[in-house]
């Protein structure tokens, strides 16, 4: 709440923020006498998390950024927001630009070794904590980052599983995945049917719930209309790979949606990658975690299609670098245009 109260304030004072990925830091700029001045945010109500040497290595590296970015001097202050005053002025006596709130009584700490001013905004932080606390309103309804393709498969797949349910075999035996029936009767419409159905409700469950939380964020980064072509060509490719690895073992049947689900992991693993390890929540270890414990999951099972899942992942992984790489090509070209 603090945290969140500070940031507007800093805007409303002519500060620019800067993204950090993280929600309990903050950071964020100025531009005044031909000097840059910025200020640092960190937040642990109740007990700090950075060792001194952690807290100067933050602070460092958002030093030389803005350096090497501005090109002009940089005055760094730092903001603690908590009320762990002993582990706050361990900090401090490391550094004379070290400044404390404390959140519950909304006080502004400043030790001995402190500076005592940066620009005016000591009085201008202690006059926004004298004020009564407003409230942030809730961001109101942005339907252009809304997750309409996202939430339409996810409907699309729990209206199909319902309807099969009055109908018996009959949608199951028209469009189930079946290397047998596109051979013999061309019926390759079934490797995209096959992804909108489901044997039952665990399966439907959870394939719906992936979709639902990873297709989040890789439809805000990459646009309704990429997303949902690139879901459609995952799950292609994953049939594909699955129909190839059929052709030397065993035909059999599968439906599902996972391999089209796989494939928006593969798109998240690319996204994250190309934002240099970090996309919002996401990390490169978490996802590469996530991807193990995923296939290792269907691995252990003798009734999933594993080759369905590995072709999904390695098609939203590729295209999403190549659709990446074509965007940027795209705009450079209507920059010198």
């Amino acid at each position: 709440m603090m945290m969140e109260q500070l940031e507007c304030f800093l805007l409303s004072v002519g500060y620019q923020k800067i993204l950090t990925g993280k929600n309990n830091i903050l950071a964020f700029f100025c531009m005044e006498e031909e000097k840059c001045r910025a200020v640092l945010c960190l937040e642990c109500p109740e007990r700090l998390e950075w060792t001194p040497e952690q807290y100067l290595q933050l602070k460092e590296s958002l030093y030389r950024t803005l350096t090497a970015r501005e090109n002009l001097p940089v005055e760094l202050l730092t903001v603690l927001i908590t009320a762990d005053l002993s582990g706050a002025k361990m900090l401090t006596e490391t550094d004379d630009h070290c400044w404390v709130i404390q959140p519950y009584t909304r006080e502004l700490v400043l030790y001995e070794n402190q500076c005592g001013d940066m620009g005016g905004l000591r009085r201008r932080i202690e006059q926004f904590l004298s004020q009564k606390p407003t409230v942030i309103k809730k961001k109101n309804f942005d339907p252009v980052k809304f997750p309409w393709v996202s939430m339409g498969l996810v409907g699309i797949n729990v209206l199909v599983f319902f309807a099969c349910t009055f109908t018996g075999d009959l949608l199951y035996n028209i469009g189930a995945f079946s290397l047998e029936n596109i051979l013999a009767d061309r019926e390759w419409y079934r490797i995209i049917t096959a992804l909108f159905l489901h044997v039952d409700l665990n399966h439907l469950f959870s394939n719906m719930l992936l979709l639902y939380f990873t297709g989040d964020i890789a439809e805000r980064y990459l646009g309704h209309a990429w997303f949902g072509v690139l879901y459609l060509a995952a799950g292609v490719g994953g049939n594909l790979l699955s129909m190839l690895y059929e052709w030397f073992t065993d035909f059999y049947n599968s439906v599902g949606a996972s391999g089209a689900v796989f494939g928006i992991i593969g798109m998240l693993l690319a996204l994250v990658l190309l934002h240099h390890g970090r996309l919002e929540q996401i990390t490169t270890k978490r996802i590469v975690l996530m991807i193990v414990l995923s296939v290792y999951s269907g691995a252990a099972s003798a009734e999933v299609n594993n080759m369905a899942h590995v072709g999904g992942l390695l098609t939203g992984f590729l295209l999403t670098l190549l659709i990446q790489r074509f965007l940027k090509v795209e705009e450079r070209v209507e920059q010198t245009q």
